[in-house]
């Protein structure tokens, strides 16, 4: 059973899924900073992959590779766990990726009920 409140705040995250995508978006250039991190791992992991065609998927070249594929990464769905309503798992998964085609390189950044980030990870 999903409480009333949950699904408030699940309509309140739908409401708000711009801001909550550059929220999501920060949090990845924030990821950047770690070498290990998933964001880092995520992209390397795209440059091997695609080669020069990675400059194809990029919506804006600023020529800090990192920062636009970030900018280019198409959020692909948001999934709602309204049964997780103040629990300590994530309550809203965004699921974005570089490539649509692609779905299995994925990102996933993991939001708690309050619409933070709780983590950014990868679907592997």
């Amino acid at each position: 059973d999903v409480s009333p409140a949950a699904l408030d705040v699940a309509a309140a995250m739908i409401s708000a899924l711009e801001t909550i995508d550059r929220a999501a978006r920060n949090a990845m250039v924030t990821e950047l900073d770690d070498r290990t991190s998933e964001v880092t791992e995520y992209i390397l992991q795209q440059q091997e992959q695609l080669g020069d065609d990675i400059q194809d998927l990029l919506v804006d070249i600023s020529g800090d590779l990192h920062i636009d594929v970030i900018r280019s990464l198409q959020l692909m769905s948001m999934t709602i766990l309204a049964d997780e309503h103040g629990g300590t798992d994530p309550f809203a998964v965004l699921e974005y990726a570089l490539d649509p085609d692609s779905t299995d390189d994925v990102l996933l950044v993991n939001l708690d009920s309050a619409g933070d980030v709780h983590s950014v990870t990868s679907a592997d």
